[in-house]
């Protein structure tokens, strides 16, 4: 509705020009007929993205040109500081050493059940190991499935299903690994954050993991639906504090210098230049930008698609 709104504003002097902030990850991913967004995108000057999958659906699907879309990951929140992360700690089941976390939202393609048959095979091995489930459970078939797996699995005491948080980045600071199962993803804003946390990380090579994990170098990557591949990563960094501490602190290197919010607002600065005419040196510049974040535009009118839950 507010593509539309914008589009309708935009027929009225000044006609201000529209940019179409894309955050719904499961547009590309659902399998639903494109016709309204073809119309409402037809004369939008542009469309930005907060995944490569979201702008390979606006080309593909739409017919956007490829000139006039671009992919602009979002940034992470400022985490807590260490007091917030005491806090968190003294609270949240498990000890110091031994907590995994999955911040992600009870959803299919977040392939909790393989995470937690992982699981099943790291307490074998490290039975003080806690994972904990932080994200929406709006979805109560797939809560039940993962209710179900965690008794089948014998991890009552193993697995807590925290559920909706708003003090995650004090959670993540309280952990030790963060973990990500999923079979599809865009960019993951999960991952951004426990990269902001300091904290290593394991997740599957899906989606845009292994750009942001630095194809292995800042994380460890692992094959989809493979408990046991996740499994062993998992506790290769809960048997490793040195390398924990290494990882974490590679991949917090990475989020600051590629995903920071200083540098998403020069690069954003440089697509609203060439949207709006500034400068042909400005337009070259913007279209070969590789990915910023999104923020709040100084256009005339923008139109925002709402982001399909936070994660």
């Amino acid at each position: 509705s507010t593509l539309l709104i914008a589009n309708l504003a935009a027929l009225f002097p000044p006609f201000p020009k529209v940019i179409w902030h894309a955050h719904c990850g499961r547009l590309a991913l659902e399998n639903r007929s494109n016709w309204l967004y073809r119309c409402l995108t037809w004369r939008a000057a542009g469309v930005v993205t907060v995944n490569q999958p979201l702008a390979d659906w606006a080309r593909q699907r739409l017919g956007v040109s490829a000139h006039r879309v671009w992919y602009l990951p979002n940034f992470p929140s400022a985490a807590t500081g260490a007091a917030g992360a005491s806090a968190a700690g003294e609270q949240l089941p498990g000890e110091p050493g031994s907590r995994i976390v999955c911040v992600a939202n009870l959803r299919p393609e977040k392939d909790h059940p393989s995470l937690i048959r992982a699981m099943a095979r790291v307490v074998k091995q490290a039975p003080g190991a806690r994972l904990l489930l932080v994200g929406g459970l709006e979805n109560q078939q797939q809560l039940a499935l993962v209710q179900q797996t965690i008794a089948e699995c014998g991890l009552t005491d193993n697995v807590s299903v925290l559920g909706t948080r708003r003090d995650v980045p004090a959670i993540l600071r309280a952990c030790d690994v963060g973990v990500l199962s999923s079979n599809w993803e865009g960019l993951p804003l999960s991952l951004l954050e426990y990269g902001l946390a300091g904290l290593p990380v394991v997740a599957t090579e899906v989606g845009q993991c292994g750009e942001v994990l630095n194809q292995g170098q800042c994380g460890l990557l692992v094959p989809t639906q493979s408990p046991e591949s996740l499994a062993d990563a998992l506790l290769a960094l809960l048997k490793n504090a040195p390398r924990r501490r290494e990882l974490g602190a590679a991949l917090h290197r990475r989020i600051q210098a590629e995903y920071s919010p200083d540098a998403a607002v020069r690069q954003l600065e440089g697509i609203y230049s060439a949207v709006l005419g500034q400068s042909s040196a400005a337009a070259a510049a913007a279209r070969l930008l590789p990915r910023c974040a999104t923020a709040t535009p100084p256009l005339d009118v923008l139109a925002e698609c709402s982001q399909d839950g936070r994660r």
